[in-house]
């Protein structure tokens, strides 16, 4: 994957967070010398992504696991669709393993668990 993010700021992909905010300090110096508006725009973007610990740990997983996330994910919306409760869970337990921040994965997990009288799960869950 391209790990866009950290090439725009100059940074490995494994970068400490203080390393990435002098590098966004940088880059936004830099930006605003330029004049540089839809870059500063997207700085921010990049900014809220890779300071917020959680937010970064997505943004790792999707570029690391995007394509299969991305299947997994369309299996366990068919999965619900077609009300197997028991399947969409176990295939949002796998999303959560290549990506454990997806907030929005955990929900529908927590939906599934609902659906399946899985109470106790489902609460844990949300």
């Amino acid at each position: 994957m391209a790990w866009e993010y950290y090439t725009f700021i100059g940074v490995e992909q494994d970068a400490a967070q203080e390393e990435i905010k002098r590098a966004c300090f940088r880059k936004r110096r830099q930006l605003a010398i330029d004049n540089d508006e839809k870059g500063l725009e997207y700085l921010n973007e990049v900014s809220q992504t890779l300071q917020d610990v959680r937010t970064r740990a997505d943004y790792n997983a999707l570029q690391q696991h995007g394509d299969e996330i991305s299947r997994l994910y369309n299996e366990a919306i068919q999965a619900m669709e077609t009300k197997r409760w028991r399947a969409g869970i176990d295939i949002l337990q796998r999303i959560l393993i290549l990506a454990p921040e997806q907030s929005s994965v955990r929900n529908l997990l927590g939906i599934c668990y609902t659906e399946a009288w899985m109470f106790a799960d489902a609460q844990a869950t949300f």
